[in-house]
């Protein structure tokens, strides 16, 4: 049986539990199941109605890794718990990721960033 990276599942855990500025105490609502695909604005509006942090996955097809974590990670029933949590969008490189391409220059596939809902960088 797959059991998900502990460092995984605090990462979630975390984006999950801080809240977006200036909105303690409102109540989070629901989110769509499962992942988004591109569409990061879509992503920041959904979030910000729903309460929750964003995560951003960016993702290629010929990528092993992105593959592996498709495949192992995400499809641990640990880790699609923690993702209901958040707003999960997937951007495809070469095909919907120009925002996540501009702002991050030079970032390798896969890689994974938290954002608030007013699309600040959560952490470092």
């Amino acid at each position: 049986m797959f059991r998900a990276p502990p460092l995984l599942l605090i990462v979630l855990a975390a984006c999950a539990s801080s809240p977006s500025p200036g909105r303690e105490g409102r109540e989070a609502g629901p989110l769509p199941e499962g992942r988004l695909e591109g569409g990061l604005t879509r992503a920041l509006a959904l979030a910000s109605r729903a309460d929750r942090n964003v995560l951003v996955e960016y993702y290629s097809p010929s990528c092993t890794f992105c593959r592996r974590m498709e495949q192992d990670v995400f499809a641990s029933e640990e880790v699609r718990a923690a993702l209901r949590e958040v707003v999960h969008v997937r951007m495809t490189k070469g095909k919907n990721a120009t925002p996540f391409e501009m702002r991050w220059r030079n970032a390798g596939t896969p890689t994974f960033v938290v954002l608030r809902s007013d699309g600040r960088q959560l952490g470092p």
